[in-house]
């Protein structure tokens, strides 16, 4: 088996995080228990080393109202995150009061990087009041009898200070709520509308909004992808929590960007069984992803980011059976990762390659022989 490993040592600049989490009724049982786990998970990643002062997290979570668990920590209190972590699923939910509450944090903020977190459903069942709702309406449907009934809903358009942040308007219940009907219409609040809407103010003031849409539906998933910055989105099952918090903690503190792994195996190795419609199944990585060529018989693992946690790819090969004994043969043949260091300049770094020979004597009593290689990038 051939594994490589690529860890770093991180920029040193300065990151404030908030991690937003959705602790309403539709959370509840294995999704609230799965983004706690996770959420932990996420804080000891970015938090690997107690005298370092670059990374602070605050844990904010909301329902039907908001609650800061914590305010900004560094590692040297790491304990005290995680044990905010803990919630208990009930209530409505009140994504655009979560998001307003996030960004006061992140408002003192001096740090190089402010950046939410936000882990929810989507189902936005609360929002602020608007003062001139009808200057903001879309349409959204007919309904009634025959259809001859129209129905409108707020968009994402308002303005910040038509708001009124005073005045909440839903019953926990539903994602849209009406506010005035007549004979033939209905106009109504949309309330992933208005968490688009507050999450756009965020995001005009330089901050960076990542989202993960946990087993939601078409509304949810909407929110939440509207929600957040170009390209900071993430969509999953519980199973998917951990690996997605990976993805984002990589995203906002590094060593290293755009780095990709070219891999071709040596001219007396293979991997049994791949082909160009499987290789998913026989090339593993714990982050990014990898593509194929089966002509060169050579990986390109797209790993993105290079971070203090090590990033592994890992594949079973074969010796071809015509090979010799008691003759060194490469695994594999020049193998490198390109990157962007943090001086925006291209680099390269190589791995080194391991060789294998037949000897005589029993093979190992699992038949298998781990071959690790590992670069390591300082910028």
């Amino acid at each position: 088996m051939i594994t490589l490993e690529v860890d770093g040592k991180n920029h040193a600049t300065t990151s404030d995080i908030v991690l937003l989490i959705d602790r309403s009724g539709s959370m509840s049982g294995s999704k609230i228990t799965a983004a706690e786990n996770a959420a932990k998970s996420f804080v000891n990643q970015l938090m690997p080393d107690p005298t370092k002062t670059n990374v602070r997290i605050a844990v904010v979570s909301f329902a039907g109202g908001v609650s800061v668990d914590s305010g900004f920590k560094t590692a040297a209190d790491k304990q005290d995150l995680i044990d905010a972590i803990d919630f208990t699923a009930n209530g409505g939910t009140f994504i655009q009061a979560g998001l307003r509450q996030a960004s006061a944090l992140l408002s003192s903020s001096v740090a190089d990087s402010k950046n939410i977190v936000l882990l929810g459903d989507g189902e936005a069942t609360y929002s602020y009041g608007i003062d001139n709702p009808n200057d903001y309406l879309e349409f959204w449907r007919n309904s009634g009898f025959m259809n001859m009934r129209t129905d409108y809903r707020t968009t994402s358009d308002v303005s910040m200070s038509d708001f009124n942040y005073s005045s909440t308007v839903g019953a926990g219940t539903s994602t849209h709520t009406e506010y005035e009907s007549g004979t033939w219409y209905r106009n109504y609040y949309r309330h992933g509308a208005s968490s688009v809407a507050e999450a756009g103010f965020i995001k005009d003031s330089g901050h960076t909004i990542y989202t993960i849409a946990l087993d939601t539906d078409t509304e949810g998933t909407s929110t939440l992808n509207n929600v957040a910055s170009p390209g900071k989105s993430y969509t999953g099952s519980a199973g998917d929590l951990t690996s997605i918090y990976n993805s984002i903690s990589a995203e906002i503190v590094y060593a290293a960007e755009d780095a990709v792994i070219t891999d071709p195996l040596g001219a007396m190795f293979s991997i049994p069984g791949i082909d160009a419609t499987n290789y998913n199944d026989h090339i593993h990585v714990s982050r990014g992803t990898v593509s194929w060529d089966n002509v060169t018989e050579t990986i390109t693992w797209n790993l993105g980011n290079i971070t203090e946690v090590v990033a592994t790819m890992w594949y079973i090969v074969e010796l071809a059976p015509e090979a010799s004994p008691d003759v060194d043969y490469p695994t594999n043949q020049s193998t490198y990762v390109d990157y962007t260091n943090i001086n925006d300049e291209d680099a390269t770094m190589y791995f080194p390659i391991p060789e294998v020979k037949i000897t005589e004597g029993p093979p190992p009593s699992t038949g298998i022989l781990t071959i690790e290689k590992e670069v390591w990038i300082d910028g």
